[in-house]
C-alpha cells in the first residue's frame, strides 16, 4: 500500500490492529446491519411511493411501445416504398432497349451525345437493378 505510514497506523489503530478493506465498517456485524436498513429503507421508499412508481412504469412502458410501432411503421414505410420503387424501375427497364436504339441513331451533335449518355446510364441503372433481383431471387 502507498498510503503515508500515519494513515495507515491510524486505520490500524482505530479497528483494533486489523486492516480495514475499503468499503467496509470493519465489523461484519456492522457491516450486515448498515446493509439490512440500506435494504429495509429501499422497501419502505418503495412501498410508500407505490403508485407513482407504476405509474412511471407505465409511463415509460407506453413510451417504448409508442416508439416500438414507430419503429415499425416506418421499417414498414421503407419496405413498401422500396417494392414500389423496384417495381417501377422493372417495368421502366423492360423498355430500355428502345430508348438505347433511338440514342444510337441519334445525330453527332450535343443532344445526340446528352442522350447517349443517358441511354448508357439508364441501361447501367437497369443492369445493377437486374443483378440485385437474381442475388435476390437465389
Amino acid at each position: 500500500m502507498n498510503a503515508h505510514p500515519l494513515i495507515f497506523s491510524f486505520f490500524r489503530d482505530a479497528t483494533g490492529g486489523a486492516e480495514m478493506n475499503a468499503g467496509t465498517t470493519g465489523s461484519l456485524f456492522l457491516d450486515w446491519l448498515l446493509a439490512g436498513t440500506v435494504i429495509a429503507a429501499i422497501i419502505y421508499f418503495i412501498l410508500c411511493n407505490l403508485r407513482p412508481l407504476l405509474l412511471s412504469a407505465l409511463g415509460l412502458g407506453a413510451v417504448a411501445v409508442g416508439l416500438g410501432l414507430v419503429f415499425l411503421a416506418l421499417v414498414g414505410l421503407a419496405t413498401g416504398g422500396l417494392a414500389i420503387y423496384e417495381n417501377n424501375k422493372t417495368k421502366q427497364c423492360q423498355t430500355v432497349y428502345e430508348r438505347v436504339a433511338r440514342a444510337r441513331d441519334a445525330p453527332a451533335d450535343y443532344f445526340g451525345d446528352q442522350m447517349r449518355r443517358d441511354a448508357d446510364a439508364e441501361q447501367a441503372s437497369c443492369n445493377d437493378l437486374a443483378a440485385r433481383l437474381a442475388a435476390r431471387a437465389k
